[in-house]
């Protein structure tokens, strides 16, 4: 009996199993490298639309950054020499670390946003 020899795939049935091959782990590559990457990537939310509520949230971020302040403290490594406070009225002011205590502890009317390291200065805030 004759051995049946089984004869090469035409030249370009061959070529084309290597393209899709070689497709098919290019996809895999790209699909796992971009899954990594978002995945790795730090992405900023977006903040909403909120009108004049944003306005007044980024002039307190403005006048927190001017004055180096914080909204949560800054331990014992530092003494504050300054506070943001909001008046009743909704204006922020810069003031004296001793004027935001005592809106802190209600013995002057507003809300405390802010204790600076920076001690007040005119400003557009003030």
């Amino acid at each position: 009996m004759a051995k049946h020899r089984r004869s090469a795939p035409p030249r370009r049935v061959a070529l084309g199993l290597t393209i899709a091959k070689a497709a098919s782990v290019g996809a895999l590559l790209s699909v796992t490298t971009g899954a990594w990457m978002s995945a790795s990537q730090t992405v900023e939310p977006r903040r909403p639309d909120l009108g004049r509520a944003d306005a007044a949230v980024t002039e307190a971020e403005r006048t927190m950054r001017l004055h180096r302040c914080s909204a949560t403290g800054f331990g014992a490594a530092a003494q504050p020499a300054g506070a943001v406070v909001r008046t009743d009225a909704g204006r922020l002011r810069t003031v004296t670390f001793d004027e935001g205590w005592a809106v802190f502890t209600g013995e002057r009317p507003g809300t405390l946003v802010a204790v600076c390291l920076d001690p007040p200065r005119a400003s557009p805030t003030r």
